[in-house]
């Protein structure tokens, strides 16, 4: 069975509008039996996001990203860059991702539905770094880090119902100057709630002069009751703070 909808020219093969995402649908066929099929679960939309990270003597960073992305990810990038021109869609990216300066940037498969967007561009961050007395501390995640919570509220009497499952994979590589060594890292970190589909993970390895960070998480449950609501804002209370810790460098 493959849902179809061709209300929204953005929707891959098999996905539906937010707004007939109902729960459950009713399949007639044509010996008049019926039954009900879920409308909410298939597979998890999916973005993976790469960045290669060089640090000068001065602690600029010059770097890449590349990214691919499907599902309603890809639908959201069509909707909301499709129709700019290159220079709005650097504008845009920049606004979006911090003190970033973007080049070269290149998009495939926009207007190929039923394939993956992939996203490429190079960039400069001037302030990437926190230079204090001999120490220089620098955010592992840059702009792909999570610092918001998206559930404000003490407690809450309906349930959470997240849009679709999803899965983010970031990972982060480092190339250090030879001035400086790593003083301290983050831990690594694995976190999940008891009974749910979800998974974070955090890990972060040293190879000489080299750093790599991967953040993974994923979000497969997608219906959270009121009694379950403070354990998944912990969890991304926890998420958040993993985000926040600091990679420190020490001049040598």
């Amino acid at each position: 069975m493959i849902f179809l909808d061709g209300s929204d020219k953005y929707l891959e093969m098999g996905m539906l509008p937010y707004r007939a995402r109902n729960w459950q649908g009713r399949i007639i066929r044509e010996d008049r039996c019926s039954e009900w099929v879920d409308l909410m679960g298939g597979s998890p939309s999916e973005k993976i996001t790469r960045l290669k990270i060089k640090l000068d003597d001065q602690f600029h960073f010059e770097g890449e990203l590349t990214e691919e992305m499907d599902g309603f990810y890809a639908k959201t990038y069509r909707e909301d860059f499709t129709d700019l021109n290159n220079d709005e869609r650097i504008k845009k990216l920049e606004q979006s991702n911090g003190k970033i300066i973007i080049s070269d940037l290149e998009v495939q498969n926009e207007k190929e539905i039923d394939k993956n967007i992939k996203k490429s561009f190079k960039f400069e961050l001037p302030d990437g770094a926190e230079e204090i007395g001999n120490n220089i501390y620098l955010n592992p995640l840059l702009f792909l880090a999570i610092t918001s919570n998206p559930f404000k509220s003490e407690d809450r009497q309906f349930p959470v119902i997240m849009k679709y499952p999803t899965s983010i994979i970031n990972t982060v590589n480092f190339m250090l100057p030879n001035n400086v060594k790593v003083e301290s890292l983050p831990a690594n970190q694995v976190l999940s709630i008891s009974d749910k589909d979800v998974l974070f993970k955090y890990k972060v390895v040293e190879n000489g002069d080299f750093l790599r960070v991967t953040f993974e998480l994923k979000l497969n449950t997608i219906l959270y009751l009121p009694e379950e609501y403070k354990l998944l804002k912990e969890f991304y209370n926890q998420i958040i703070s993993k985000n926040t810790e600091r990679i420190v460098l020490i001049k040598t």
